[in-house]
């Protein structure tokens, strides 16, 4: 990989597309200050994904464009592409060539393109990261960074070995993953205060839920109390409105005789005054002739009167003057002809004139320029002789230079072998003493660390067994104490027990569970056999019994079942067999609190037990019962049978509580034997504790040692390796340097033969005589002939000037001769043109004489049709006044009409506005019962009219049966409970079923008023309560799910985190560690003598440490970097940066002036590195240095135009 091409284009000062090829090897880039060579470097940098205007030495982003000179404009976009040979795919790319494109706008837009395919910025970045190649952009060393290497912090010197490590893609993947932990943490904080809200929420919504329910029921009764009265206020507005419909009908019929009256006498109106209005047009047409032929009159009139106005103004037109005459002009014309025939000659004469100046001043031109031409060829000749001998001189100036300069270097070559050479025989005597500590050192291969690890495993692996031990003891007490609790809480719940238990009066000792124990197996037969006493509570005395069952009764608990201690001297009737009676499977319980009073419960099963067999199986107890033995009898499985005639057996729905309390009882002492054993296994895990951290100090300690021990070794051996390293560099360096002398002696020699050569040939010429030619004559002859050629000159002007003026006087007579001929000829035509327009006028004069005579004639007759007009107006005028007196008639009877027809229509509209109120009230009606009910009104009256029965309901809003037993009631009460609205609203459709009342509107009344109180009594309801509680519930056990997805999340970005933690230190140490090696060798190369290591500032913390760099060059005891000289931190600089390059090769390097503050000495080292490093990979070099270019491959200079604008010129070099 290699990069191939490099095009710009207005990018700072390269306003031209400009393209620069590169080749493998070095590329030097030349050329004066100022003229832009370091504009290609920053080019590179940019291109690659530097975002820093200070990198680029701008202040902003849009410093980068082109920004114009005083020729130029500014442009409005920097482009600039690198094209990459990637034959060997160093890039992850599947292209051979790889370009990559930037460009950005003055507005501030920007573009990034791989391929011409438009592209992120990040993608770039991570194509060139596995190069090595990132922010830092080691591999590019501008102008003054070689300075801010040095003085960069520790971190900014790990910087550079990760980038060349390729760490920077890790550390970017743990950045984003650190970025998705963060957004992780806070979405698990914003679960875990949702969760803790909807508990909080759950309690309240809980008891809103129960209060929801309760108003359901109270709205029963609302709801069939209000749709009572509204069905019986519906009833009354359906009977007012059919009262107000019919009287509405009878008073529409009276209004329609009386308006069909009145239309009659109204049409009789119309037809007479139609009679009378066929007239009136015939009037007004009479009036409008007579008016139109006055009209036409007065035009006529008026016509006359114009037509002899213009024909008096067309007379007085008449034009009598014609202007110039024709002939005179014509006379005119040829005169001036004869003239410019007579100046035709005089322009000819001059002609002759000019041309004959012309040929004179011609000659003399030519005899100057042959006098000219040879005093130039004598005076290039004698500089040509000039310059020869001062061409002489300046070679023996530089060669003697040059002889001068070898003296100077043999003189150095020679201190500096001295030097070596003591360097040498030093580092000779350094490894002999090296190799003999180096095999002092001995390593015992970690025979005892490795001993000591497998004592700590093997520690770890009993402990780690311990504590799941111990693990799974803990969770087995933990799920049988949460075993017993829930026991325990059954038992609590059951029959009235507990809400006896807490009565002062009753005086509970406990329950009968509490006292007794059943031997395992038979807690279900000696269940069955108790029956409903199994679960009863233990009173000290028979007065207490009675309380209880007392207070059960009255506060309705339920069932109560209570039992007395038995006194010990009471006797009882038992099985005559013993053996087989159940009683003998009763004990004390002895766990319980008094041992006495258990006792006396035992006594007291016992009794109650007394005539029950215990059998194995149920042919057993059928046979013991038979036999006679036992008048009853009970399986292990609690089937009884009673008499021989009586059996209770199958599957029960629940557990007795003699079970549950004998589950409750194995789980405490299982617990309690379970915690003897977990106080035993903490002892265990305790003591092996102490003897894992016992080993794991061992284990520091031998790995301390075997860590001092390497390190020594490791030292020593670097130490030795390093002294073979100078030892092998002071022997080349030596070689090199008597290679170096003998090529300065002959090079000198070489100089010294030359300087004589040019000192004989300078003699030689000074020494020769010149032909000097005499040029005061040619100089006299060459100013006569220039006063002669100005005389000529001066000649050819005055005849050029006679000659034009002739000739513009003869056009000036041509031209007006052929003016006075084109106005004679319009002269004529216009005297033609007057003539035919003075005829046309007269006729035109005529013409409007005839029309005023015309125009008078036919106004005579227009005023005798106009009498005519008049006399017919008259007589129409009289015919149209006879229908008056009937029009008088008839409006008479119209208006005894009209205020009859007006009353009945106020009794009508009067009727249909209450009509349109009752309608309006019906509907508000129907509305509310629609909104309130869901009903509609004949639906409302069909179900809850007056006639319809009210059933009766009870206080929990509940129907109240016709007929029902106590058997039924406890069967169905809570069917009732759950299908009270129901029940309620179908009551009307089934009324037989439920007690009902006649409607009666106070009753209701006040049944409305009474359950509107109850529920606002409840206070504030949530009609919505249920549906939330439920579907808060669900999104508990969502939110729940989707925390253990995150925690899952968030371990699984720990864990990545983690491997990127260990990847980022292992890769970071390999590189630090080569980098480490190569920096000593370069260092000792670039400072022959000097030492020079990196150094880890926090070796324990390989993830952030940063890197010190100490150097000492030769003779110098100094390591701080500040006290060297700025030659001395160049040559620092460009050694990290090499082994930098050799640790971690990169495919190209660019180097900008990195040499110029370095003497001859260090360039020739310089160069040496540079000629290791294009072994490998590709350089391009900014330089002004010769010996820099000499190694060169390729040359590219760079120059600034005038306009401001940079060119380059290249030259591929042969070696």
């Amino acid at each position: 990989m290699y990069l191939k091409e490099l095009t710009l284009r207005g990018f700072k000062s390269f306003a031209s597309a400009t393209a620069l090829r590169f080749e493998p090897g070095i590329t030097a880039v030349v050329g004066p200050n100022g003229s832009g060579k370091s504009n290609i470097v920053d080019a590179l940098t940019w291109v690659m994904g530097e975002q820093g205007a200070k990198n680029l030495r701008g202040t902003s982003m849009e410093d980068v464009i082109f920004a114009g000179t005083s020729s130029r404009p500014p442009l409005g976009r920097a482009q600039v592409s690198l094209t990459i040979d990637n034959s060997d795919h160093t890039l992850d790319i599947d292209y051979t060539e790889v370009t990559i494109s930037r460009t950005i706008f003055r507005n501030g837009g920007s573009e990034y393109a791989i391929n011409g395919s438009q592209c992120r910025l990040l993608d770039i970045q991570e194509l060139l990261s596995d190069t090595g190649l990132g922010q830092q952009m080691h591999v590019i060393v501008g102008q003054g960074r070689l300075d801010a290497i040095l003085k960069a912090d520790p971190s900014g010197h790990r910087a550079f070995i990760e980038e060349a490590a390729g760490i920077l893609k890790h550390r970017k993947r743990k950045e984003r993953a650190l970025r998705k932990l963060a957004n992780t943490e806070s979405n698990l904080n914003r679960l875990d205060d949702l969760l803790r809200e909807i508990h909080r929420q759950l309690g309240p919504l809980g008891r809103q839920a129960r209060i929801s329910r309760r108003a359901d029921a109270i709205q029963v009764s609302v709801r069939d109390a209000q749709a009572r009265i509204y069905a019986e206020d519906a009833q009354r507005s359906m009977a007012r409105r059919e009262t107000v419909r019919k009287e509405l009908g009878d008073v529409r019929s009276q209004l329609s005789v009386a308006q069909r009256e009145l239309a009659q006498v109204k049409v009789r109106i119309e037809q007479v005054e139609a009679l009378s209005s066929e007239s009136s047009p015939a009037i007004a047409k009479t009036n409008q002739y007579w008016h139109e032929f006055s009209q036409i009159r007065e035009r006529l009139h008026a016509l006359a009167q114009l037509a002899e106005e213009r024909g008096h103004s067309l007379t007085g037109q008449i034009v009598s003057n014609f202007g110039e005459d024709p002939d005179m002009l014509l006379k005119r014309a040829k005169e001036l002809e004869t003239q410019a025939a007579a100046q035709t000659k005089a322009v000819a004469d001059a002609r002759i004139a000019l041309d004959k100046a012309t040929e004179e001043r011609a000659d003399d031109e030519k005899k100057l320029a042959s006098i000219r031409q040879t005093l130039t060829e004598l005076r290039k000749t004698a500089q040509e002789r000039d310059a020869h001998i001062a061409s002489l001189r300046e070679l023996i100036a530089r060669e003697e230079s040059a002889v001068q300069l070898a003296d100077s270097r043999a003189k150095d070559h020679t201190g500096q072998r001295e030097t070596l050479a003591k360097q040498h025989d030093d580092a000779q005597h350094q490894l002999e003493s090296l190799r003999s500590e180096a095999q002092s050192v001995a390593d015992d291969d970690g025979a005892a660390l490795d001993k000591a690890r497998a004592a700590l495993a093997e520690r770890r692996d009993v402990l780690n067994e311990l504590t799941d031990r111990q693990r799974d003891v803990q969770s087995k007490i933990i799920s049988l104490q949460a075993k017993a609790d829930a026991l325990s809480d059954t038992l609590d719940s059951r029959n009235a027990s507990g809400s006896l238990e807490r009565d002062e009066q009753v005086a509970s000792l406990g329950r009968l569970t509490d006292f007794i124990h059943v031997t395992d197996g038979w807690e279900e037969a000696v269940a069955h056999a108790l029956d409903q006493y199994a679960s009863a509570i233990v009173v000290p005395e028979t007065g207490n019994m009675l309380h209880a069952l007392e207070r059960a009764r009255e506060d309705k608990l339920g069932k109560a079942v209570v039992l007395t201690a038995m006194p010990a001297d009471e006797p009882f009737a038992a099985l005559a067999d013993t053996d087989i009676c159940l009683a003998n499977l009763v004990t004390a319980n002895p766990e319980a609190s008094d041992k006495t009073q258990a006792a006396a419960c035992v006594r007291t099963v016992q009794l109650l037990l007394a005539d029950v067999a215990a059998a194995e199986t149920a042919d057993e107890a059928q046979r013991l019962v038979a036999s006679g033995k036992a008048p009853r009898a009970v399986t292990k499985h609690g089937e009884a049978f009673a008499h021989g005639v009586a059996a209770v057996g199958g599957s029960s729905i629940s557990q007795s509580d003699l079970s549950l309390a004998a589950r409750r009882d194995k789980a405490l002492a299982q617990v309690k034997q379970l915690g003897v054993e977990a106080n035993e296994l903490a002892e265990q895990v305790s003591e092996a504790k102490s003897k894992r951290d016992e080993a794991a100090r061992l284990v520091d300690q031998e790995s301390a040692k075997r860590t001092e021990v390497r390190l020594k070794a490791q030292q020593a051996e670097k130490s030795l390796k390093s002294a073979e390293d100078r030892v092998a560099s002071f022997a080349r360096q030596l070689e090199q340097l008597d290679k170096k002398i003998a090529d300065t002696q002959e090079n000198r020699n070489e100089h010294q033969l030359k300087l004589d050569d040019l000192n004989r040939a300078l003699e030689s010429a000074q020494q020769s005589t010149d032909e000097h030619a005499d040029f005061d004559e040619l100089d006299e002859r060459e100013r006569t002939l220039e006063r002669d050629l100005n005389l000529t000159r001066e000649h050819e002007v005055a005849a050029k000037i006679a000659w034009t003026e002739a000739s513009r006087k003869g056009e000036s007579l041509t031209r007006q001769a052929g003016l006075l001929r084109d106005n004679a000829k319009e002269a004529v035509e216009r005297r033609a043109r007057i003539e035919s327009l003075n005829e046309r006028r007269r006729d035109q004069a005529a013409h409007l004489q005839g029309v005023a005579d015309d125009a008078r004639e036919v106004a005579a007759m227009v005023e005798r049709t106009l009498q005519g007009v008049a006399a017919e107006r008259d007589k129409l005028q009289e015919a149209a006044s006879s229908h008056d007196d009937e029009l008088k008639t008839l409006r008479a009877q119209r208006n005894e009409i009209e205020p009859k027809v007006t009353d009945l229509t106020g009794r009508e509209h009067a009727l249909d506005v209450n009509r349109e109120r009752l309608a309006a009230e019906a509907g508000q009606l129907m509305q509310k019962v629609s909104d309130e009910l869901g009903l509609t009104l004949e639906e409302l009256v069909r179900e809850y009219g007056p006639d319809q029965p009210v059933p009766v309901l009870d206080d929990d809003g509940n129907p109240v049966p016709l007929e029902h037993t106590d058997g039924e009631s406890d069967g169905n009460a809570d069917d009732a409970a759950t299908d009270a609205p129901d029940a309620a609203a179908n009551s009307v459709t089934a009324p037989s079923r439920f007690q009902t009342v006649p409607y009666n509107r106070q009753e209701q009344q006040k049944r409305l008023d009474k359950a509107r109180r109850d529920l606002a009594a409840l206070g504030k309801i949530n009609p919505l309560a249920t549906e939330e509680f439920e579907a808060l519930e669900e999104r508990n056990k969502y939110l729940n799910d989707q925390r253990n997805d995150v925690v899952k999340s968030r371990d699984d970005l720990m864990q990545l985190i983690k491997d990127l933690d260990s990847t980022m230190v292992e890769v970071f140490k390999s590189a630090f560690d080569d980098t480490a090696e190569a920096f000593e060798k370069m260092f000792a190369t670039l400072f022959p003598g000097g030492t020079g290591r990196l150094r880890l500032e926090n070796p324990e913390d390989l993830l952030t440490t940063g890197v010190l760099v100490e150097a000492s060059p030769a003779g110098k005891r100094v390591k701080q970097l500040s006290l060297l000289s700025g030659g001395e931190r160049s040559l620092t600089a460009l050694a990290l940066l090499f082994a930098i390059f050799t640790a971690r090769p990169s495919p190209f390097y660019v180097m900008d002036e990195v040499e110029a503050a370095l003497d001859d000495v260090n360039l020739t080292r310089l160069i040496d590195a540079f000629n290791e490093l294009r072994a490998h990979a590709q350089l391009i070099i900014i330089t002004h240095q010769q010996r820099t270019m000499s190694i060169a491959d390729a040359l590219y200079g760079v120059t600034m135009r005038a306009d401001g604008v940079t060119a380059v010129v290249s030259q591929k070099l042969d070696k």
